[in-house]
């Protein structure tokens, strides 16, 4: 944020319609990136549900294996592993195809908006708005911008990852018990506890 702060100050000061290049820039790719995130959360809970389902059935079989064996039920009980390991591998691989899909539109658009502010920058030279510096010093400020926006990207789809595998706890802790307290509860006649 401070580093921001200050490539724009520069900016705005120097060459505005730079700085509001820079500005609309980020508005975009931001908000492309919280649309694309929130639509791979879809796939991200169906991988983490799957991946819990595969974790349990694990548990299940190595808990139980004393009666998998004494039932000889070993090839069904290999059978149900693999439908379900199936299904989870197909669930992260369809969320991982996304993920893919996500990066090379970041990069289209990326490379989209890196083209045209390097116009608009040597256009401006050209007219003579600007100077070869300040050409030099904002393709220096692009960089470091570009190396934020990409971290953000990052650190936005990291957390909205965490958030869809932490969401079955979230569910557990929003679950109302089937035995509530009173909302007026008897006192408690008990002074001393003995059996």
């Amino acid at each position: 944020a401070i580093q921001l702060s200050g490539i724009f100050f520069v900016l705005f000061i120097f060459a505005q319609n730079v700085a509001w290049f820079f500005a609309l820039w980020g508005i975009i790719f931001i908000s492309l990136t919280a649309f694309l995130v929130n639509k791979k959360r879809k796939y991200d809970l169906e991988e983490a549900a799957a991946d819990s389902r595969k974790t349990g059935g694990l548990a299940d079989a190595i808990t139980g294996i004393l009666n998998i064996k004494m039932f000889s039920s070993e090839a069904s009980e290999i059978k149900l592993f693999e439908k379900i390991a199936d299904k989870e591998e197909k669930a992260r691989r369809t969320a991982w195809n996304f993920g893919i899909l996500i990066h090379i539109v970041h990069s289209i658009t990326w490379s989209v908006l890196e083209v045209a502010g390097l116009y608009l920058v040597v256009s401006l030279w050209i007219k003579g708005s600007v100077s070869a510096g300040m050409i030099v010093l904002i393709t220096t400020y692009f960089g470091i911008i570009s190396g934020i926006m990409w971290n953000l990207r990052s650190a936005i789809g990291s957390v909205m990852r965490a958030v869809s595998e932490a969401s079955e706890m979230i569910e557990i802790f929003e679950e109302k018990p089937d035995i509530l307290d009173e909302e007026n509860p008897e006192p408690c006649r008990i002074k001393e506890g003995r059996i």
